[in-house]
């Protein structure tokens, strides 16, 4: 797989296959019997068109896909790809069947088929990560920061509590991840934090060049 560049999110169903969101497509693998397949690969003579996918998301036969080039959905019985929104978008939150909010230079809510996509300007631009917590709010990993957004209100929440973590209000969140014990794991430029939504509180910091207690594995 030498000519697969930029692997930016890798998920495990429940057969044990990986699914892989590359810069050139994306790439299955099912390590058992060592077989593998692409979806939305072009051709190297129509790399300008190549879709450069950022996040995956399955539902049953259908997995939809946030790239550069947009929004696809894909049918993986027959491998049919739709592209339903064309604006570059690098997060996705499914919040209903056919309701997505999407995460770009803008956040967006797009009700697939039903009417045209609404945008809405944020305090710091590029959303790079969301994830919903349990009031139902959609946090946010943006450019410069956290931020929360209320979509029963369509507004704005912002945040501000970053205590000890200054450092974390100026960086690139790229990822939140959730843990069993209801903490997310939030990716960021400044490093890897432990966050609990229910007391919007920052636990701790794993960072790469500071705190020797929390060393990442990797260093």
């Amino acid at each position: 797989f030498e000519s697969w560049h930029g692997i930016y999110c890798v998920m495990l169903d429940q057969t044990g296959s990986f699914w892989l969101a590359t810069s050139e497509g994306v790439l299955v693998l099912d390590l058992a019997p060592r077989y593998f397949r692409t979806l939305l690969r072009q051709s190297p003579s129509t790399s300008e068109n190549r879709v450069s996918s950022r996040t995956l998301l399955r539902r049953d036969d259908t997995l939809w896909v946030a790239s550069q080039n947009g929004l696809h959905r894909v049918n993986l019985r027959d491998g049919e790809a739709t592209r339903v929104f064309t604006q570059s978008i690098y997060s996705l939150h499914r919040h209903r069947p056919g309701e997505f909010w999407l995460g770009g230079h803008y956040l967006v809510r797009l009700l697939v088929g039903r009417q045209p996509p609404r945008a809405f300007d944020l305090s710091h631009p590029h959303v790079w990560a969301m994830a919903k917590d349990p009031r139902g709010w959609l946090w946010l990993g943006t450019e410069h920061g956290l931020t929360r957004f209320d979509i029963r209100q369509d507004r704005e929440l912002g945040f501000s509590g970053y205590g000890r973590f200054g450092e974390l209000a100026s960086a690139k969140i790229t990822a939140f991840q959730p843990d069993p014990d209801g903490t997310w794991w939030v990716c960021a430029s400044s490093g890897l934090y432990r966050f609990d939504p229910r007391r919007q509180l920052l636990l701790d910091r794993y960072h790469a060049d500071g705190d020797p207690t929390h060393r990442l594995p990797f260093d």
